[in-house]
């Protein structure tokens, strides 16, 4: 009997329909679910198969094999599978095969919870499996079979089910690269914490200054601090607003913000501008991945800095959030120093179990392995060890036992030849078997003249570096001192170019572009602007009226615009891109809670080519959250965005940012796009010069659109 639950064209390409995973206490209940499966002519498999497990390989291969082999992958969700960390791995690698496979990205996975009362499957289905989807069945019921059977056969976009999320994951990473990493240095200098208000609708306040009379609390602005910090290629200016708060005899000083970032999500609701937007549960995700953020201990530097106050803005005011947190926070500190959390916040903390300080200074952090029969191993293996020693990181030869409790990280150096040795094979095995026993991984892989998709599937979820990159090392460091990394962060990020682009749009480019200037500095629009730098500055060149925004491949940023436009050239070449020093357009001016009156500066440059004659100006910058993408992958392991996984994103971006910007009801509602800003798209993987890319561009604009003076 054939099965109706796959086509036919999927039930060819698939060994099994189904794949059963369960803890071993659960077998009775699987085999049920197995037999039942199988007399609608459903092809089941499990751990329990006799077909399952070929000998002779590690239960790595064979959980590889079932998942890859298998149409679905169902989990039996209990109490039991719930206390099994190799339920983890195996929910990663389906949710990693369901990218693989390319296509629409259907969910390879389900989860099936049997005979649970319906009050105890939220403690059940927690962190990672919160979104994805579940169905709760008893077997008394008469019709449990078509139940599952029709779960089988929806297809769910990978994207929907992330915890994750496709958009709040992005902006999260957005919003912690280009803005928390700044500011939180400078509120540890004045002793201030940074107060994240979360108001569940998402939608954030321009400043945070007023009286809410039911309450009596009253908001002022103390002084903005304005600093300049070094970002993506050109000077960002950053306001630090500190304000007071008031009632009654009571007074305290404080930092707080609505991160800007939210606004993508409320304005994608409100608008109408993308379907499907549910700002509470992007909320949620947004709240759930920041607070991974703050708790792993690579950020331990920002200890105590960071109180979240997550609210239901239709119930209470941030002013109330606000007063309670910081009068808790007084309170505790009287009590004690040292101690005191408000119940509705927050706190980011160290990891709790460490080893001491003495253990810590005589045991060894890193073991460095390496297959004896390639000599090329061996010196990147000493290359590496030489590095990390520089850097006080203690390294030492592996002693065969991965439970060493003193070692904190396992570097294995992988090439043709060491996939050849079955020691290393089975070194890496040993040690995925101990993480995840740990349900913590300890694993970096070395790629050396190795393509990652030759990097078998039992480890390519793991950190994966390539030793061709110059940053490599760098990178390696970057990872082993960031501390332990869960299982759960090596989760695919999924679709998080969704974030980015709605972010970096309504977020950034609607105000840099659309804005006016003040009134009292001529409440200028975009084009008015650059006729006011051009008269000011007596420029008679000629101006493109339009943004270029460099999209690097790479991800990268190493210098600023016109540095990079000029590298590469030779000697003799012709053309020049040159910047105009510290000179800007006139600003526009953006306030959000924590920074008022934020200026938003366009740099003009001036190309040239002596051969050909031609002279104008034209306004350009990096791709800001292109950056994020490569830190996500680079220096955040608990982002979830694999290094193979980075250059994908960077073209989705580009897709979507041309999708976003020519929708009509972006263009009603914020603006044409198409008209002020334009993408530059520089391959200097592929060895392209930035100056070749700018001038691609350039073709595209009609001498007759270039404004004049």
């Amino acid at each position: 009997m054939q099965s109706d639950m796959s086509e036919p064209n999927e039930r060819e390409r698939y060994e099994w329909d189904v794949f059963i995973v369960h803890s071993g206490e659960d077998e009775e209940k699987a085999k049920g679910i197995y037999d039942e499966l199988s007399k609608q002519g459903i092809r089941c498999v499990a751990q329990f198969c006799s077909e399952a497990f070929t000998p002779g390989k590690s239960v790595f291969d064979n959980i590889v094999k079932l998942i890859s082999k298998s149409h679905r992958t169902i989990l039996l969700l209990s109490e039991n599978s719930k206390k099994s960390s190799w339920i983890n791995l195996e929910t990663i690698l389906a949710i990693e095969q369901t990218q693989h496979r390319g296509g629409n990205n259907d969910l390879v996975l389900r989860i099936l919870l049997v005979d649970i009362d319906e009050k105890d499957v939220p403690a059940l289905r927690t962190g990672v499996l919160q979104n994805v989807p579940a169905l709760c069945i008893s077997f008394k019921e008469q019709n449990w079979v078509e139940k599952v059977k029709s779960s089988l056969k929806e297809r769910i976009a990978l994207p929907q089910v992330l915890h994750v999320g496709s958009l709040a994951h992005g902006l999260v990473f957005n919003h912690f690269t280009g803005f928390v990493t700044f500011m939180v240095p400078r509120l540890k200098l004045v002793n201030l914490k940074y107060h994240m208000l979360l108001p569940y609708s998402c939608k954030t306040h321009p400043s945070l200054s007023g009286r809410d009379d039911a309450s009596g609390i009253e908001i002022v602005t103390e002084k903005i601090e304005a600093f300049e910090e070094d970002y993506q290629g050109k000077s960002r200016p950053f306001h630090l607003t500190v304000y007071t708060l008031q009632k009654g005899d009571e007074k305290y000083r404080f930092f707080a913000d609505m991160p800007n970032v939210l606004t993508a999500i409320y304005e994608l609701r409100e608008r109408s501008l993308m379907s499907g937007v549910d700002s509470r549960l992007q909320l949620d995700r947004f709240y759930y991945t920041y607070n991974k953020v703050f708790n792993h201990s690579k950020n331990k530097d920002y200890n105590e800095t960071i109180v979240m106050l997550k609210y239901d803005d239709q119930k209470r005011t941030y002013y109330q959030e606000l007063y309670d947190a910081l009068k808790a926070s007084a309170t505790a500190a009287k009590e004690s120093p040292t101690s005191g959390q408000h119940k509705e916040t927050v706190i980011y903390k160290r990891d709790e179990v460490e080893s001491s300080g003495a253990d810590r200074a005589s045991a060894p952090e890193v073991v460095i392995i390496c297959t004896e029969n390639e000599k090329l191993d061996r010196e990147l293996g000493g290359d590496i060890q030489t590095f990390l020693e520089n850097k006080q990181v203690r390294v030492s030869a592996y002693a065969g036992d991965v439970g060493n409790e003193t070692v904190e990280w396992y570097i294995v150096i992988l090439s043709k030849e060491s996939l050849r040795d079955e020691l290393v094979s089975k070194q890496c095995h040993d040690i995925l078997a101990d993480s995840i026993d740990r349900n913590e991984v300890r694993l970096v892989i070395v790629l050396r003249e190795l393509n990652t998709n030759e990097v078998p599937e039992t480890i390519n979820w793991v950190t994966l570096l390539n030793a061709s990159e110059p940053t490599y090392l760098q990178n390696i460091l970057n990872t082993v001192k960031g501390g332990k990394i869960e299982m759960e962060h090596r989760l695919p990020a999924g679709d998080v170019a969704t974030g980015l682009t709605s972010g970096y749009l309504t977020n950034y480019l609607r105000h840099t572009l659309f804005l006016r200037s003040p009134r009292d500095e001529g409440h200028l629009d975009l084009r008015e602007r650059m006729f006011k730098f051009m008269r000011e500055n007596k420029i008679t060149c000629g101006l493109i009226p339009k943004m270029f925004v460099i999209c690097n491949k790479s991800c990268t940023i190493d210098q600023k615009v016109a540095e990079t436009a000029m590298k590469g050239l030779s000697l003799d070449d012709k053309r020049k891109v040159e910047s105009f020093g510290e000179l800007r357009l006139p600003p526009v001016y953006l306030s959000s809670g924590a920074q008022q009156r934020r200026p938003l500066y366009l740099i003009p440059f001036r190309y040239t080519n002596s051969e050909t004659g031609k002279e104008f100006c034209f306004i350009a910058e990096y791709c800001t959250p292109l950056r994020t993408l490569y830190k996500m992958a680079n220096d955040l392991p608990l982002a979830g965005l694999h290094k193979h996984e980075m250059y994908a994103q960077m073209e989705r971006f580009v897709s979507l940012f041309q999708e976003f910007t020519h929708t009509p009801r972006v263009k009603d509602t914020i603006g044409d796009f198409t008209d002020v800003v334009q993408l530059v798209i520089h391959d200097d993987v592929g060895g392209q010069t930035l100056m070749d890319a700018l001038e691609d561009a350039f073709s595209s604009v009609n001498p007759k659109d270039m404004l004049q003076v």
